[in-house]
């Protein structure tokens, strides 16, 4: 099947805010769960737009967020496990030129393919680890701001920070936490 892609020629912008929080399940007022858990989020929720019947196209987050990024199923995105590679555009190439894309994110699965070694030291590796092939989660942003997983408050700060200072726009903002998923792990911070 040949896939064509063309960037949106739509003259209206606005700006796009994508959050993908890792492991999250309906545990939220919004689904009928009946203890407020998502108060700090509420004033920002309410005015959202809630998607009520989602489903993954796979059960783990290299394809499902690949897919959740480009619209396309894993066979068709490529992007299918640790020696793969996005083998079609993300939703930020659709939007245009004219929008600024930045992703954030903290899980090996969504490593940057432009990791320093600076980085690479100061969470104690020597060299990159082939789990974290090359596999093209920069590719279509402007900016990709990787920190690793055990990091949860930076990617919010980077997000904070953007969206208080930015002085580009139309912009497109996409933002990874592994957070909730990491809860099972006996981290002192938890």
């Amino acid at each position: 099947m040949q896939i064509q892609f063309v960037p949106s020629t739509n003259r209206e912008t606005l700006n796009v805010v994508l959050i993908i929080v890792d492991a999250l399940r309906q545990d939220l007022p919004y689904y009928g769960y009946g203890r407020d858990t998502s108060a700090g989020a509420r004033r920002h929720l309410d005015s959202a737009i809630r998607f009520s019947n989602c489903y993954s196209t796979t059960g783990w987050t290299l394809p499902g967020c690949a897919s959740i990024l480009t619209g396309f199923h894993p066979e068709q995105h490529g992007l299918v496990n640790h020696n793969a590679k996005f083998q079609v555009p993300k939703l930020g190439h659709y939007l245009g030129e004219q929008y600024h894309r930045i992703g954030i994110a903290n899980n090996g699965n969504m490593v940057s393919d432009r990791i320093s070694s600076k980085t690479l030291e100061e969470i104690g590796h020597n060299r990159r680890p082939k789990k974290w092939n090359h596999f093209g989660w920069d590719e279509g942003f402007d900016q990709y701001l990787w920190t690793h997983r055990r990091d949860h408050d930076t990617p919010f700060r980077q997000a904070k920070d953007f969206l208080e200072n930015r002085t580009i726009e139309p912009f497109f903002l996409f933002l990874h936490t592994n957070i909730v998923h990491d809860y099972s792990y006996d981290y002192d911070y938890y």
